[in-house]
Formats: structure tokens, sequence, C-alpha cells
């Protein structure tokens, strides 16, 4: 999932690469390239806070907190 999701990317079909680095962040939130991945997807899909995306992701099931990006 990830080199697809990293092929996305790179060829610059953020929408794609969304669905799958969100599914990867929820699975290991601590990831840090994880998380990046998102972040760079979120980017391509012109997410105006890409950051607040993902923490309100991470907070959805009241686990994570922002702070632990």
């Amino acid at each position: 999932q990830e080199r697809l999701a990293d092929a996305y990317l790179h060829a610059g079909r953020g929408a794609e690469a969304r669905v799958i680095a969100e599914d990867l962040v929820m699975r290991a939130p601590w990831d840090e390239a994880r998380v990046a991945r998102l972040l760079r997807a979120l980017v391509l899909c012109d997410d105006p806070d890409p950051e607040q995306t993902v923490a309100n992701l991470l907070c959805s099931d009241g686990s994570f907190i922002r702070e632990d990006l």
C-alpha cells in the first residue's frame, strides 16, 4: 500500500493517494513517514489546512490529540 500511495503521489494523483494514506495512518498513526505521506496527498488535493485535517482524522475516535503528530 505504501508503494502504491507513493506512486500516486509521484503521478500527482492526490485523491487516490489520500485514500490509501489515510488508511495507512489509521493503522499506524505513530509512523511519521505515513503521516508525511498523508500530508503530501492532502497538499495535492488543495486541502486548506492539511495538518488540521490529519489531526481531525486522528482525533475522530478520541485516541489521539494534535500534539501526537
